[in-house]
């Protein structure tokens, strides 16, 4: 079954006003859909908003926050320090 496809031929000035008034459509369309996402995300990013300053916060150990106890002690130097060996050529 053979497909027939019918353009429409338009030449100089016709063929640029019709680009431009599809472009703003799809354009417009584009904008009024992004303004009703952003209409809908907006109470939403409020109210999660809202929910994380007030919700309490969970609290830590220390062992799960990788900081132990400190332990606090004296010592004293029983060695003083050698210098390494020298390497002669």
């Amino acid at each position: 079954m053979p497909v027939q496809v019918r353009t429409i031929h338009l030449k100089g000035w016709a063929a640029l006003l019709v680009t431009l008034a599809v472009f703003f459509a799809v354009a417009i369309g584009l904008a009024i859909l992004a303004f009703g996402i952003f209409l809908f995300l907006l109470p939403a990013i409020a109210v999660a908003t809202l929910a994380y300053y007030l919700l309490p916060r969970p609290k830590r150990r220390p062992e799960q926050s990788g900081r132990g106890d400190i332990i606090d002690g004296s010592y004293r130097v029983l060695d003083e320090p050698r210098e390494p060996p020298s390497q002669k050529p």
